[in-house]
């Protein structure tokens, strides 16, 4: 994780990446706590999980708002994406972040936003 912002009661946290590339699911939480602090999880890195062959499940916390260019690119087998944040749109979701994921994915998260969301999916998996 990077701090992205330590104003109070603004702290903000950036996944950068993972230890472990044979990683099967990742579970991205609404917060974390570092050093009895609480930090809000705003943002996915570019090529966080790039590369995580095995990686088939990601869920993604409430407060994402950004996910960098080909964050997920070439995992696979990543087919069952959860989408629980309100705040994405196209111009905060990097080239490439879904690219080389399953063609057959499956989306869930907020009804109102599944057909938003599978359009920017769609648009970068190219």
């Amino acid at each position: 994780y990077e701090v992205v912002s330590l104003v109070k009661g603004g702290r903000k946290l950036k996944v950068l990446g993972v230890a472990d590339k044979k990683i099967k699911s990742a579970k991205l939480p609404d917060t974390i706590t570092l050093n009895k602090k609480k930090f809000k999880v705003v943002s996915i890195g570019s090529k966080a999980f790039a590369g995580c062959s095995k990686l088939t499940s990601v869920q993604l916390g409430r407060n994402i708002s950004a996910i960098g260019a080909s964050a997920f690119s070439g995992d696979k087998k990543l087919s069952k994406i959860t989408i629980l944040s309100t705040k994405l749109t196209i111009k905060k979701v990097g080239k490439h972040a879904f690219k080389g994921i399953s063609k057959k994915y499956k989306l869930t998260c907020p009804k109102k936003y599944k057909k938003a969301y599978n359009s920017i999916i769609g648009k970068r998996m190219k």
